[in-house]
Order: structure tokens, then C-alpha cells, then sequence
């Protein structure tokens, strides 16, 4: 069933499971306050120990996890472990969902299930959002251009934008988030970026020299998924980026991300 779900529905789900984990984070974080906060009244030897040394959220965990071992303390905490559990039941109904729907995707299957740092939710966003665009893109300059990864897009207050602020926000603080964690080789570019724009911007923030050099880690990415997705299509490719790397010109492959 959730194989034939419209590709508009997925992206909206996205949307709301990503809203769902920073919720369930934050409930999670409640618990841990209130731990610390209240840390004096615990008297189990093993918690006091975890306690001594500022380990809050294996404190949380090992509560939420043991209930019948610490039944006071989940008494007194269950309102706070409910709504957490809620949302984390929720969560991954949600990634289920999106997990089924793509796994069968020739996209997912062949190349993006390969990459690291690359999982089920990012798959199913990708594909979502760029599958069919992707195949009308005749060049990739196209396909930033529509992520609103072109010079210059950015949003302003009380002017349309030529871009989806909801997909550009997914490439650019998800993908990159997740392939500069996850992806050797996406951290080299990375690296190499930061220092280079360092070099040529030494007014640049950190901040300023973070979001540069992740955009355009993000946009090579890019680049080997329109690369990659065309030629399953049989459609043409313009020449991959080369990038000079430790003093010789590399020439950025999809196979790059798969060996990162």
C-alpha cells in the first residue's frame, strides 16, 4: 500500500517526521532536565554513580528503559516518558512508511542505498523531490537552480522566491548534515572547501565558512545523483566536476560517495 503513496504525500511526510524527532528530542531533553534538576533525591547507587559524572541522559535512558527496576522514579516521570514514547512510536511508524515506499526505488536501489550517510528518509526525499525533475534537467545547473542553490537565491522579505525554501532547507541541512556525519569523503571536500574559502575570506565568520563550504558538498552530491539518475534513464550527462585534491585534479564521481 504505502508503495503507491503520491510523491506530494511523501514529501509532506517528511516533513512531519523530521518535525516529530526535533519534538521527541526535545521531550527526551525535558526528561533529562528534570533529572538533573532534581539529581538529589535519587538514592540508587548506579544512578548516583552515572549521576557523579554527569551522564544525565544514560540516567534517562536506563529509567525509561527499566521500568520495573525504578518504578518511583517512572512513576514520577511517566507524564514526561509518555509523551516521549508517543512521539518516538510515532517516529518510526513514520520512517516505516518511508522506508517501504522507496526500498524498491531503482534510484535507492542501485545508488543511494550505497552512499553513506544516505538512509532510508534521505532516500525517499531525493527521490521524491528529484526524480522527475532530474529527468527533464538537461544540466545540473538546473537542478541546484531549482534547490535554490544558485548564486544568489536566497529569500527576502516581501519577494517571491524562485525556489522551494522547504526542499532547499532538506539538501542543505539534512543531506549535508548527514553526509558530512556519516561520508568520508564528503568531510574531505568539506574540509578542503572551509580552508580554501579561509584562505580567500579571512573576514568570513565560522558560521559563513561552515554554510559555504557544506553548500557546496551538498551540490556535488547533487550532481553524481542527476549523473547517476539520467544514466539509469539512458539520458545524456554533461562531464563530472573536477576538484583539485591534495595538489592533482580529482574528477567527482557518483562512485566517490559510495566509497566515502
Amino acid at each position: 500500500m504505502e508503495t503507491h503513496i503520491p510523491k506530494e504525500i511523501i514529501r509532506t511526510l517528511i516533513g512531519q517526521y523530521y518535525d516529530i524527532q526535533e519534538m521527541r528530542v526535545e521531550a527526551f531533553n525535558r526528561i533529562v532536565n528534570y533529572i538533573r534538576d532534581h539529581k538529589n533525591e535519587i538514592q540508587d547507587k548506579e544512578l548516583q554513580e552515572l549521576i557523579a559524572n554527569k551522564k544525565y541522559s544514560l540516567v534517562a535512558n536506563r529509567i525509561i528503559k527499566f521500568k520495573e527496576k525504578y518504578g518511583e522514579l517512572y512513576d514520577k516521570l511517566y507524564p514526561l516518558i509518555l509523551f516521549f514514547e508517543r512521539l518516538y512510536k510515532t517516529e518510526k511508524e513514520l520512517m516505516s512508511i518511508l522506508d517501504t515506499w522507496s526500498k524498491e526505488h531503482p534510484l535507492r536501489v542501485y545508488y543511494l542505498s550505497k552512499v553513506r550517510g544516505i538512509g532510508p528518509v534521505l532516500s525517499s526525499g531525493i527521490i521524491a523531490y528529484l526524480s522527475d525533475p532530474i529527468l527533464k534537467a538537461d544540466h545540473v545547473s538546473q537542478i541546484w537552480s531549482y534547490c535554490g542553490l544558485a548564486p544568489n537565491q536566497v529569500r527576502r522579505k516581501g519577494q517571491k522566491t524562485n525556489f522551494n525554501p522547504r526542499l532547499k532547507a532538506f539538501v542543505v541541512f539534512r543531506i549535508g548534515r548527514s553526509l558530512l556525519m556519516f561520508n568520508k569523503f564528503a568531510k574531505k571536500l568539506y574540509d578542503k572547501f572551509k580552508e580554501d574559502a579561509r584562505n580567500k575570506h579571512p573576514d568570513w565568520s565560522k558560521l559563513h565558512l561552515h554554510n559555504h563550504a557544506r553548500r557546496k558538498v551538498v551540490k556535488l552530491f547533487l550532481a553524481s545523483v542527476w549523473e547517476e539518475w539520467r544514466k539509469m534513464n539512458n539520458l545524456p550527462v554533461t562531464k563530472p566536476y573536477a576538484i583539485q585534491i591534495l595538489g592533482h585534479d580529482e574528477i567527482i564521481t557518483p562512485e566517490h560517495w559510495i566509497n566515502g
